[in-house]
């Protein structure tokens, strides 16, 4: 499952940012793929910052690399 959430890093909380966000950024923007980063985030998060939740079998799920399919 992937989850598209709209967050600010920048407040001070208990998460955890793995490829930093300035190379992400910057590979996304030379056209590396994939340019993605994991983060871990403690707090809960409200409903209306979820943008969408995708599923092995959902186009937006399969075409990223790497993750585990059904």
């Amino acid at each position: 499952m992937t989850v598209d959430t709209h967050l600010d890093l920048t407040l001070p909380g208990d998460h955890k940012v793995y490829r930093s966000l300035v190379h992400t950024f910057v590979g996304k923007a030379i056209g590396h793929v994939p340019a993605n980063a994991d983060v871990f985030y403690r707090a809960a998060i409200p409903a209306q910052r979820i943008e969408s939740i995708a599923f092995p079998g959902d186009p937006s799920y399969d075409r990223i690399p790497g993750l585990p399919t059904t």
